[in-house]
């Protein structure tokens, strides 16, 4: 099966590559984590975002690739680095994505809020809320307030005491 896959993982069309790289995260073999360290590093983004996560699943995933996806110019690898970071190292992983957050491409920022409602990384909270007042891009805020509404249900308010009763 690993065969199988590090021959897919070789093919032209990327669909098909990084259907083989997220495949292949499964094997925890050493052939599959060094193809997947080459897809890493893929002219596709969404080729380079599986194999990131793919290394991340594994038990010694390769970190310094996961810190370089971290800094992928496209959304997608660098939400999935971002995801495996809060995974390893959750400092770490919350720094990243507090940059990508104040990224100013809309498309990272909008990957940035994926991996926050994700990981529910409830750190960044007033980030995302500033986000949903201040976005310029409509939809960002929109998803911005829809992901700082998940954090305020995680909030558990203070029990109320029954004035009456205790009188």
């Amino acid at each position: 099966v690993v065969d199988a896959l590090i021959q897919a993982s070789g093919d032209a069309d990327p669909v098909l590559v990084s259907a083989a790289a997220a495949a292949l995260g499964a094997t925890d073999t050493p052939a599959a984590a060094s193809r997947l360290a080459r897809l890493a590093e893929h002219a596709d983004a969404r080729v380079r975002a599986n194999a990131i996560e793919a290394l991340a699943v594994g038990a010694d995933p390769t970190v310094a690739l996961v810190r370089t996806g971290a800094l992928d110019p496209v959304g997608r690898p660098r939400a999935n680095a971002i995801a495996a970071l809060l995974r390893r190292s959750r400092g770490e992983g919350v720094e990243q994505l507090r940059k990508m957050l104040s990224d100013p491409r809309a498309e990272h920022r909008l990957s940035g809020l994926w991996v926050a409602r994700r990981h529910r990384v409830d750190e960044l909270a007033e980030a995302i809320r500033g986000l949903s007042n201040n976005d310029p891009e409509p939809r960002l805020a929109a998803r911005a307030a829809a992901v700082a509404t998940l954090f305020d249900e995680t909030q558990v308010p203070a029990p109320r005491r029954n004035i009456e009763a205790a009188a």
